[in-house]
Parts: structure tokens; C-alpha cells; sequence
């Protein structure tokens, strides 16, 4: 069996607006905070895993400068309160691809900006409160 991966088959969603202009390389990473669970081994070797029960994750999203994306993403690293909550979704519909995101997310800080002879990248990144895959 062969399978075939394009990136174009990804797609990044963020406050209901589908995210253009992606950085080249990792444009999106998303994930898990912390472990699903912990161990403990007593000194006699009797083990006990304990419920992380920690449901949060992160995204860091690189953005092209010049995508149409950098206003979104800086507008919504400057709400506040509830106002500053949105869903984000990486959608993965290459074949096993999963479906990662919140609806719970806040940008955690403008991105920083350099400027050279070439394009840069604003890179992004994303606190989940309710981080699911599947």
C-alpha cells in the first residue's frame, strides 16, 4: 500500500475563518500540554498510574508576513475576557489524518516581527483550555 501526503490537505481553522498564507516548514504544530497520566513505583515495585486529567493542549501557527491571516491573528491576541475565547482547528484529511483543535483558545501574545532583504514569519501561539484529537 502506498499513501500520499499533501499539505494541502490540511487545514487550519481559527475563530470560524479558514487560516491562508501558511509559513513554509512546521507552519502548524498542535498538541497535548501534559501526559494522560502519571506513575508512581513503590519500593516494593507495586505500581499505581494516576489521571493526569489535564485537558489542555497548544498550537503554534507560522504565518508568511504578508498573509492576509497576520490581521486575524493579531486582532485576536489583543482581545480580552470572554471576548478573547475562539475555536481553532487543525483539520488533517490526508489518509489517518486527525482533527485536532478546541472551541475554548486564546492568543497568547502578538507575534514578534523582524525585517530583512526577504519575507519573514509571524509565528503565533495558542492556548487550548479543552484540547481534543481524533
Amino acid at each position: 500500500m502506498i499513501n500520499v501526503y499533501d499539505s494541502l490537505d490540511v487545514t487550519v481553522i481559527a475563530d470560524g475563518v479558514i487560516t491562508t498564507g501558511l509559513g513554509d516548514s512546521d507552519a502548524v504544530t498542535i498538541g497535548q500540554n501534559e501526559e494522560s497520566f502519571s506513575k508512581q513505583v513503590g519500593i516494593q515495585g507495586d505500581v499505581t498510574f494516576s489521571e493526569t486529567n489535564d485537558k489542555t493542549g497548544f498550537a503554534t501557527v507560522v504565518l508568511k508576513a504578508t498573509s492576509p491571516a497576520v490581521q486575524q491573528y493579531e486582532e485576536l491576541s489583543r482581545r480580552k475576557g470572554e471576548n478573547a475565547l475562539f475555536a481553532f482547528q487543525v483539520i488533517d484529511a490526508n489518509t489517518n489524518g486527525l482533527t485536532s483543535g478546541g472551541t475554548k483558545c486564546r492568543v497568547k501574545k502578538s507575534a514578534e516581527k523582524s525585517y530583512s532583504n526577504e519575507e519573514g514569519t509571524r509565528e503565533y501561539e495558542i492556548e487550548i483550555a479543552d484540547y481534543t484529537s481524533k
